[in-house]
């Protein structure tokens, strides 16, 4: 029976056998396997299987080029396995030049090494001679010359792209990149959302979405888009650290502060040193509006004596649509000696295009010049002072290029104070520089003017300048006001950073200056001026900061000017 039924099932059975070792059948049980083994790459976790899988596959043939490609592009996701992955690229076109996607892929991992960028660019030049309609050659090509420097080129190739292709996704992201990094955010936006529902979930969408809304200073957009990027990959620490440096950023935190200045002089009149110990809390809403509120108290002392002074305020800052952003802040300063006084500032910006921005707006400030200015004195049972500045503003700043940047600002108002004459004060300021960058370092060399121009000379100190009209002689203010003063100064900033933990500043600068007041007839000779400034900001925990800085400044040959400020910044 059982002999029966095996001679009547055997020619089934090997028909069965011949079929299943077919070179079809083969190829499509070969497919498969390939295509588990890829899958298995695509998580971290069972990575390794897939790569083992795959190099199994190629050890059983080695004819299959699609799998020793499929092994390459794995391996070229890590640094220490990239070589390994151009060799058997390398290998796969030396065996059959016409394998497009082995190219290209090449010329993309080679385009990651400084050192093999040239090699890149011969391998996508070669592609479009080859397809010259190719828009993954395209792209390649546009993202290696951006890496390398060359913006304009680089900008041609993606638009080339889009226009064989409206639809492609990672032309549309390369071009907002450059964007980007052109200084054209508000473009670069724009250029993004032109991509459809679908592309605008990618990865590459969220980060460059991401990193676009930083270079506009919208962190709390910026959070969002890397937020949803994590949801998608919990596995990508780049993105988690980009999240956790925001959220510390948009922390509510306090800063306790303390600062002290001393400006030469006159013991008796004009030289004052100060004491102040500022208290700020700050915090932001859901959106990029930032609020702060805070309070403090200054000490201020000469020969006379010492003045105390009490203020408390707040302010707020934050963006008004993509061109416009805001900032305003007020507060109220009580004196030991007088009364009351209020100070302020609003400064509105307005971006015009991509590369210039206006400001205008209007501020009222305290001159801490003197004691007298700064705090008021009683000389004789009379009080004179503070002295407050009240004035309005405008001003232009651009960037003609990509590294160069010039601002001119104006301003007009008045100076008074209690039994001290009103005042009126006119300011330009403008200058230009040139900021180099590499790695963690940058540095700015620079050039500013600035002229100022007062309507009286009320730089005495009552009770000996009492008579004078600010014209002829001093009159009473205690402040630096001459006819006019104009300062030419070279300039040069720098800047590094040591990891996440630190980060460093300083920079100074050295120039001519000429005074026109009641002691000269008309500007006087030239004389040198200089300041240096030197600040570093330490972070001690994940949630606390410690910042410094210090400066020194000679002006006009008047007086100079140092100042030291500590502040400890704790985040919540």
């Amino acid at each position: 029976m059982m002999r029966s039924i095996l001679k009547t099932l055997a020619p089934t059975m090997l028909l069965a056998a011949l079929a299943a070792t077919s070179p079809v059948a083969m190829a499509s049980a070969g497919a498969g396997d390939l295509e588990e083994a890829r899958r298995l790459t695509w998580d971290q976790v069972t990575r390794d299987e897939g790569i083992t899988n795959l190099r199994n596959l190629l050890a059983g043939d080695s004819e299959r080029l699609e799998v020793q490609e499929a092994l390459a592009e794995v391996l070229s996701w890590t640094h220490e396995t990239r070589p390994e992955a151009v060799e058997l690229l390398r290998e796969v076109l030396a065996r059959d030049s016409d394998r497009d996607h082995a190219r290209l892929l090449l010329a993309e991992i080679l385009s990651w090494d400084r050192e093999q960028r040239a090699e890149s660019e011969r391998l996508y030049r070669e592609q479009l001679q080859r397809q010259p309609d190719s828009i993954d050659a395209r792209v390649g090509l546009a993202r290696l010359l951006s890496w390398r420097g060359d913006m304009n080129r680089s900008q041609e190739l993606y638009l080339e792209a889009i226009q064989r292709d409206p639809a492609d996704p990672e032309a549309r992201m390369g071009l907002a990149e450059v964007q980007r990094w052109s200084g054209r955010s508000r473009t670069s936006l724009r250029t993004l959302r032109e991509l459809d529902d679908q592309a605008r979930k990618l990865p590459g969408a969220r980060r460059r979405l991401a990193e676009t809304w930083l270079a506009l200073d919208r962190p709390a957009r910026a959070l969002a888009e890397y937020v949803a990027l994590l949801a998608e990959n919990p596995n990508d620490e780049a993105t988690r650290r980009e999240i956790d440096k925001l959220r510390r950023r948009l922390r509510p935190s306090l800063e306790l502060g303390v600062w002290a200045s001393t400006e030469s002089g006159d013991p008796r009149t004009s030289k004052v040193e100060a004491l102040g110990f500022p208290v700020v809390w700050n915090w932001g809403s859901n959106g990029d509006w930032r609020y702060h509120a805070g309070a403090g108290a200054a000490f201020f002392d000469n020969a006379q004596g010492s003045t105390r002074r009490t203020s408390a305020g707040g302010g707020v800052e934050g963006p008004l649509g993509l061109r416009v952003r805001l900032r305003a802040n007020a507060a109220v300063q009580d004196f030991q000696d007088g009364d009351s006084e209020f100070g302020g500032l609003l400064d509105v910006r307005v971006a015009a295009g991509e590369r210039m921005e206006f400001v205008f707006g209007g501020r009222r400030r305290a001159v801490i010049d003197s004691r007298l200015a700064a705090a008021g004195e009683t000389i004789s049972g009379v009080h004179y002072g503070p002295v407050y500045e009240t004035a309005a503003f405008m001003g232009i700043s651009a960037h003609p290029g990509n590294h160069w940047d010039l601002s001119v600002r104006g301003s007009t108002g008045s100076l008074s104070g209690e039994n001290i004459r009103d005042n009126d004060r006119e300011a330009l300021f403008a200058g230009f520089g040139r900021t180099f960058r590499s790695g963690r370092v940058g540095l700015r060399p620079a050039y500013s003017f600035t002229y100022l121009e007062y309507d009286l000379d009320l730089s005495g100190f009552p009770p000996d300048d009492l008579g004078g009209d600010g014209v002829t002689a001093p009159g009473a203010g205690g402040y630096f006001s001459p006819e006019r003063f104009i300062n030419h100064m070279a300039r040069l900033d720098l800047w590094w950073s040591h990891g996440e933990r630190a980060s460093y500043f300083t920079g100074g600068g050295l120039g001519i200056q000429q005074v026109d007041d009641t002691g000269t007839q008309g500007l006087g000779s030239t004389t040198l001026s200089s300041d240096i400034y030197l600040g570093a900001r330490w972070r001690l925990s994940p949630t606390v900061d410690l910042k410094a800085r210090g400066s020194y400044q000679n002006v006009a040959a008047a007086f100079n000017r140092t100042r030291v400020e500590l502040f400890l910044i704790r985040r919540f």
